[in-house]
């Protein structure tokens, strides 16, 4: 290539060539001519880019002295990388570079030899492209970057799925490939495994004319009878709920989609408001058996077979739940006051790199306007609703058995004491709060004030936004808050929230000082395309890892559908690593140890605060059962003691004054009871009240600011 160089450079001298344009050219196309193509590339957060060789001649990718060579995916998509002696994958055995004395890792591509460089930026959820980009260098500056022309289009649909060329350097396949990054081959080994596409098939092969078919029928059977099995050549197995009242078995009917006794099985025998005696499936600590549990005011007295002789049961509001009982679920990070939005209100144009990307969208600044003024936050905003959007959240929450939650709201107000627990504020009813939150690594000083809280005793969880993103600027926050303060941050009490781009060292790090994690995987993957590699944080040894939803605006609306997606991400991305009763923990127990409240919260023991949840379900899988769960088979939820939400059979035990309200959610009858019986703070609102109110503040807002087209009404559903 150097040779080529010098004759370039003398013709442009001679006049022979008109301009060092021309020879920019020459040289691209002395790449290309080369043939070196875009071979094959794998989707997500491990994903890379394969270039292969079919030349006679070696290329250099990175010593080219008039060019700098790039991967990249779809324009304007992730960040592209340069090709340089240090990040190029070579096969094992490979001597290209060691034959001109250049690292390992060199940008030299032989003949007839493929290679590969990480790169975690095509999506894993939607199309997208794999490029080989050029750009002019003079002066040791590299020009504006093209696109050689030589990669090749992806469809993924699953974190490491490899598009590319078949066989190799022939034509781009639409299907997906096998991947095989710098060894093997890209043509179509006959009987090999294939793809063809259909989500309804599977344990397809390839024919002698590299056509992929053969395949057999998916088992879309999800042994359940109160489900309808049905297939989707784009999506895959559904299991739609048949009608409530099928026959499911012996005195057994459908509710819900779950099969369970005649009537639903639950009853009620009324007595003291303030003591609950409730019988069922009870998963404690040491699993799941027959028996009972008792409340008295705020606490659990009693968790046993029986609970009929205890002190307290006498003249206790019995109720028999024919269901299971769960310590109620703690949401570790979710910001609340946005969870009147959902994804219907803003979407990302295209997958980030970093959270400091995505902000930057005028969708987005429309969408964060509207919430400062509804929440008064911004100054010139003549309303208030700050009071009515946390309800909200929390009324989210709790009708899907979410007891405590992260809200982070900035300033607290009095109104949060009322629903579920705002866990982060004073008005938890704990009489205490020792949670700290930021949503960025801090300064110096302020990482110093925490530790001093740390060693005073006033701060027992710090929990902190790390990491967000996928690429290298949101990976060195991690280096950033491990220098603060000499590292003292580097503590149990330090909950990292997010941390998408570490990796082993850094989850090593976390391990060693017994920091805690919070997953927040749908949310992740909504803006980056993929997320937090929790099977590198389990290997390294993080015990504490909380799962949350973030927001409802591309996160999850609520903590049971965010278990069931962490649940597909488990199943499809992590071999089942995790299961079922880890991913109960990360909503219970373990999210109560990253928030230092796990001798009060998370888990059915006496002396432990009376939050609970109850579900309808398969008692001897109770996991499971949770993970199933929606609100609509949400039989229970205890708040400290206060039955809130429930069965309308079960509605006796809410509270008498002022009452509670009867509402329908996916055609389940419901009671719900929202409202105080004292005035003060808001407390007496219903949730019709609530609802009424916020629709009304967002007609009024995009009356005012808004259009038609942009307009953010109606608020998101309670229940979508």
């Amino acid at each position: 290539m150097n040779a080529i160089r010098s004759f370039l450079f003398a013709s442009l001298t001679s006049g022979c060539l008109g301009s060092a344009d021309d020879i920019d050219i020459a040289l691209h196309e002395e790449a290309v001519g080369a043939g070196v193509v875009v071979n094959e590339c794998s989707a997500g957060t491990g994903g890379f880019i394969e270039l292969y060789n079919p030349g006679a001649a070696a290329v250099d990718l990175a010593g080219d002295a008039s060019s700098c060579w790039y991967v990249d995916d779809t324009a304007g998509g992730g960040v592209s990388k340069r090709i340089t002696d240090a990040v190029v994958s070579h096969a094992a055995g490979s001597t290209t570079c060691a034959d001109v004395a250049r690292p390992a890792t060199c940008g030299l591509v032989g003949p007839g030899e493929r290679v590969w460089v990480s790169y975690s930026y095509v999506n894993r959820t939607s199309p997208d492209q794999c490029r080989l980009l050029t750009a002019p260098l003079a002066g040791g500056v590299c020009g504006a970057q093209s696109d050689v022309g030589v990669g090749g289009a992806t469809s993924a649909t699953a974190l490491g799925q490899c598009f590319g060329r078949r066989p190799d350097g022939g034509s781009w396949e639409a299907a997906e490939i096998a991947c095989t990054p710098g060894g093997g081959s890209n043509g179509c080994a006959v009987g090999g495994a294939c793809t063809d596409g259909d989500a309804c098939t599977t344990g397809e092969t390839l024919d002698a004319g590299c056509v992929c078919g053969a395949g057999a029928p998916v088992d879309c059977d999800d042994a359940n009878a109160c489900t309808s099995d049905s297939c989707d050549s784009a999506t895959g197995c559904g299991h739609g709920n048949v009608a409530d009242g099928t026959a499911c078995g012996a005195s057994s009917e459908c509710s819900g989609g779950i099969c369970v006794p005649v009537g639903g099985g639950a009853s009620i025998v009324d007595g003291a408001e303030n003591r609950i005696r409730l019988l069922g499936t009870v998963v404690g600590p040491d699993g799941a058996f027959e028996g009972e549990v008792l409340v008295e005011g705020t606490q659990i007295t009693c968790v046993a077979a029986s609970c009929a002789d205890a002190p307290g049961a006498a003249g206790a509001t019995v109720i028999d739940t024919q269901g299971i009982l769960f310590p109620g679920m703690i949401d570790a990070h979710n910001h609340g006051l946005f969870d009147v939005f959902d994804e219907s209100d803003w979407t990302p144009s295209k997958l980030y790199g970093n959270h400091n990307q995505w902000t930057n969208e005028a969708r987005y600044h429309d969408l964060v306007d509207a919430k400062q003024w509804l929440t008064g936050e911004e100054a010139a905003s003549p309303v208030d609703y700050k009071c009515e959007m946390d309800k909200w959240g929390e009324m989210k929450a709790l009708v899907a058995g979410t007891t405590s939650m992260v809200v982070a709201p900035g300033t607290s107000r009095a109104c949060f004491a009322s629903l579920i627990r705002s866990i982060d504020v004073s008005q938890n009813d704990l009489g205490f709060d020792r949670i700290q939150t930021s949503i960025s690594v801090p300064t110096n000083s302020g990482a110093q004030s925490v530790c001093n809280n740390f060693a005073s005793g006033s701060t027992d969880a710090y929990v902190v936004h790390v990491a967000e993103g996928v690429d290298a600027t949101a990976k060195n926050e991690f280096t950033t808050l491990s220098g603060r303060a000499g590292g003292c941050l580097l503590a149990p009490q330090t909950t990292i929230v997010h941390g998408t781009a570490l990796g082993e060292a850094e989850f090593e790090t976390m391990a060693n000082a017994e920091m805690s994690l919070v997953w927040s995987p749908r949310s992740n993957d909504f803006l980056y395309g993929g997320t937090t590699r929790i099977d590198l944080a389990v290997a390294a040894g993080v015990q504490k890892i909380a799962l949350a939803p973030d927001w409802s605006i591309g996160g999850s609306a609520n903590l049971l559908d965010e278990l069931r997606f962490a649940q597909g991400v488990d199943e499809t991305d992590l071999g089942g690593l995790l299961g079922s009763q880890r991913l109960v923990d990360m909503v219970t127990i373990d999210a109560a140890r990253t928030l230092g409240l796990d001798g009060i919260l998370g888990s059915i023991e006496v002396g432990k605060r009376a939050d609970l949840v109850v579900v309808a379900g398969d008692a001897a899988a109770p996991y499971d059962a949770l993970i199933a769960a929606t609100p609509a088979t949400v039989r229970l939820v205890i708040v400290d003691g206060r039955v809130l939400y429930g069965d309308s059979a079960l509605s006796a035990a809410g509270p008498a004054d002022p009452g509670c309200e009867s509402e329908t959610f996916s055609g389940a009858e419901k009671f719900l009871c929202i409202a105080e019986a004292s005035a003060v703070n808001l407390f007496d609102q219903t949730y019709e009240e609530i609802r009424a109110t916020l629709d009304l503040a967002f007609s009024n807002y995009d009356a005012d600011f808004m259009t038609p087209e942009t307009a953010f009404s109606p608020i998101a559903a309670l229940v979508p």
